[in-house]
């Protein structure tokens, strides 16, 4: 039951509408102009249907923007237009407030309130997949909608994901702008590649159209003929070479029987079981199929059993036979094969001369056949009744788990604020006694240290933005906490980091507690400092991942003896991931948004209970270190217009989830930071590992879409993470192959010096 609500999650994922949530901006882009409105303009704009849109102007600018559109217009407090560009039709006058704000103005009843958005660059084009053959894809699209100017050419990118050869190097094309079609070839079969195209204008290079295509599977190569080990009265024992497959999956071995007593010309459309074959007098069928998964290399033909829904036949007395092998690849729907060509040189030919077979020995086909359709299903409606009261026992104890409570910390959120600062109903308060005030209702929703239960250390743990981070402790019931002490001097602030110092202070008050969430203890007044007192654990997630790696840290000798390259498991991993996607849910209903997720921001209390930092008064920089360059986690949308959403939080936790499942490794360690922005805008992504499950890569793909509504929510990516760990190692698996090699951890580009 479990499973199947798995697999419809995953195909919810990849199902979701195409629908823009966006942010409000902080700074208001630069307002063009009022002017006359004509209807005959009215047919260059596009209008946002939702009332909520023409509200404010933020509102208008913000569906805009999501929309790629340069410019935002406001028509009589009541509607908001779209545009790639504006025409100057003469003042006009714009009178009518905006329904939700009445200290904007939003047009009048024949005038247009102009605001340039800041989107410069056009949309993303209308991809459209027409045909995808083995060895090319067979293009469309139409301009964007949202031009933002002479659309000058188009470029097409193309990135290998994963396949059944070696990767791919990634592929260019550049067309002109009058171009709507393209055939992009020479690929390899059975290869899925990231596509996308951008529109390109005097601006530069436009939003990309993604898309993930597989190319039709090719014929597999052809296998080795089975080689003969021995024979008896009515059987031959052969020995089966595993086949290698560069153009697709190898789904199913057949095995091929062919009677050379009667000359014929082989037809695959002929091939046929045992008993179709006998009817229709066809000297040569399938004996049977193997599954390439289990396939035991020595098989014997001839055995009388049933391999795959196919009766293994004795063999006639006195018969002269080929022995075949056929490699079946199966993806999509497509099914293709190939033959190993048995020659009288090869270990393929067959000459029999043994006694008779007395055929009339032989179960009836039809009763053989129900009688195996009745043991198959019998099995399996049992089988089934187990699972049902499996899985009930294990939802049942899934629910009956509760979270512990933390203990040394505020109770609730105290304000209601935007997920990016301080702001209470609005207004921060420029008075310094007001803003003092405002300091003291923070501290009265926070447990205050008496000066006795707080211990203050000489070792320093890093720079704050306000101030040292020593180690310190915190009695509480008589039991010592380990925490992170920011020392303050408030009363020696600027009135400019006093404010942002309440906003960092207030990002740490409003979540509450959670327990994949960093705690703020408490704080302790001195006459000249405020010490904040917040939840320390000394190892990073980054830190437990690079100590995985074992055979980094292990003789020659011992890695001889090791089968697997990580110390941790595949289940701890993932439940890592779940914990820190539920701590992300957490935020995301609060409407805070982390901005700057990755394995060092998330701290591993006592070694395997991710808590999320760097929220807020928790970030710190570590002596002796520099501080992170987050270019590498950083959501394309916010190259283009920096404009966070939980949306961005969700491409960064797929780029952290990539991160711990190479074990600390840095996302593209080949590309520098600089120019790693317009790479990303472009249509690039984390590949796939080969330790990863399909299912997982494609959750994080979900992550990257560039439409943010295609992304799931953490609350979403909680449930994947659920049904992932129901079947972790189907998922993930830590061991080791010969060819295994870590992605490299660089640390110099992922900080910034």
């Amino acid at each position: 039951m479990e499973s199947n609500i798995c697999r419809l999650f995953f195909t919810f994922l990849s199902l979701c509408c195409l629908l823009h949530l966006g942010t409000a901006t902080e700074n208001l882009p630069h307002e063009i102009g009022c002017y006359t409105f004509r209807n005959e303009l009215k047919a260059k704009f596009y209008e946002i249907p939702a009332v909520s849109a023409s509200s404010t102007v933020e509102n208008c600018l913000k569906n805009c923007l999501n929309l790629y559109y340069g410019y935002a217009s406001l028509k009589n407090g009541d509607t908001c237009f779209c545009s790639s560009n504006y025409e100057d039709t003469g003042p006009g006058n714009c009178s009518s407030h905006c329904t939700r704000n009445s200290s904007q103005i939003c047009g009048g009843s024949n005038s247009i309130s102009v605001y340039a958005t800041g989107q410069l660059v056009p949309g993303p084009p209308e991809l459209r997949v027409v045909k995808v053959t083995e060895k090319s894809i067979l293009v469309n699209w139409k301009r964007p909608k949202a031009s933002n100017g002479p659309i000058t050419g188009y470029t097409i990118f193309l990135n290998y994901l994963q396949g059944f050869s070696i990767q791919m190097p990634p592929m260019e094309w550049e067309y002109a702008g009058n171009t709507s079609r393209a055939q992009l070839a020479p690929l390899h079969p059975g290869t899925e590649y990231n596509l996308s195209i951008s529109a390109i204008s005097g601006h530069g290079v436009g939003v990309p159209a993604v898309n993930q295509v597989w190319t039709e599977i090719g014929e597999p190569d052809e296998p080795d003929v089975p080689k003969v080990l021995s024979q008896d009265e009515n059987s031959i024992t052969i020995e089966i070479t595993p086949a290698k497959n560069r153009n697709g999956p190898v789904s199913a071995y057949q095995v091929i029987v062919l009677d050379e007593t009667v000359p014929t010309t082989f037809n695959e459309s002929t091939l046929f079981a045992y008993a179709l074959a006998q009817k229709e007098n066809i000297p040569y069928y399938i004996t049977a199929e193997l599954n390439p998964n289990s396939l035991d290399t020595k098989f014997v033909v001839g055995d009388g059993k049933f391999y795959g829904g196919y009766y293994n036949a004795p063999l006639a007395p006195e018969g002269h036979f080929h022995i075949s092998l056929a490699v079946i690849s199966l993806k999509d729907g497509v099914r293709k094969s190939s033959f190993a060509h048995a020659t009288h040189e090869q270990h393929g030919v067959i000459v029999l001369d043994v006694g008779p077979v007395k055929m009339d020995t032989t179960p009836s086909m039809m009763v053989m056949v129900l009688s195996f359709a009745i043991a198959f299903f019998s099995v399996l409606l049992i089988l089934s009744v187990i699972f049902y009261f499996v899985m009930r026992h294990r939802v049942h104890q899934r629910r009956l788990r509760l979270p512990d409570n933390q203990e040394l910390s505020i109770q609730g959120p105290i304000l209601e604020v935007e997920g990016n600062g301080y702001i209470h109903n609005g207004y921060i308060p420029e008075d310094e006694d007001e803003r003092t005030n405002h300091l003291e209702v923070l501290k009265a929703k926070i447990w205050s240290i008496p000066v006795n239960h707080l211990e203050v250390r000489n070792d320093l743990l890093g720079s704050g933005k306000y101030g040292s981070v020593l180690k310190g402790t915190v009695n509480h019931k008589g039991f010592p906490v380990p925490v992170a002490i920011h020392s303050i001097a408030d009363v020696l602030m600027s009135k400019d980091d006093r404010k942002s110092m309440l906003k960092d202070l207030d990002m740490l008050v409003r979540p509450g507690t959670h327990d994949n969430l960093i705690s703020l203890i408490g704080t302790c007044e001195h006459p000249e400092i405020l010490y904040v007192a917040i939840e320390h654990h000394p190892a990073t997630l980054k830190d437990v991942l690079l100590e995985s790696r074992i055979l980094e840290h292990s003789s020659p000798e011992q890695q001889a003896s090791l089968t697997r390259f990580c110390s941790l498991s595949e289940h701890s991993i993932l439940n890592t991931l779940l914990g820190i996607a539920d701590g992300m849910k957490f935020l995301e209903g609060k409407n805070i948004f982390h901005k700057k997720l990755c394995a060092s921001q998330v701290i591993m209390a006592d070694g395997v209970n991710p808590k999320i930092s760097g929220l807020g008064l928790s970030e710190y920089c570590k002596t002796q270190q520099s501080p992170l360059d987050l270019t590498r986690w950083t959501a394309q949308e916010i190259f283009r217009s920096g404009h966070f959403t939980s949306k961005s939080d969700v491409w960064s936790f797929a780029c952290l989830a990539w991160e711990a499942l190479a074990l600390g490794g840095t996302p593209y360690p080949e590309i520098a930071n600089r120019e790693l922005p317009a790479r990303i805008m472009r249509g690039l992504i984390l590949p796939q590992l080969q330790h990863v499950g399909d299912e997982l890569y494609q959750l994080l793909l979900q992550c990257w879409q560039v439409d943010l509504d295609e992304r799931p929510s953490f609350e979403q990516l909680v449930e994947a993470f659920h049904c992932l760990l129901d079947y972790p190692m189907h998922h993930l698996s830590f061991s080791l192959r010969s060819s295994f090699q870590y992605e490299p951890f660089l640390s110099d580009i992922e900080t910034s010096k």
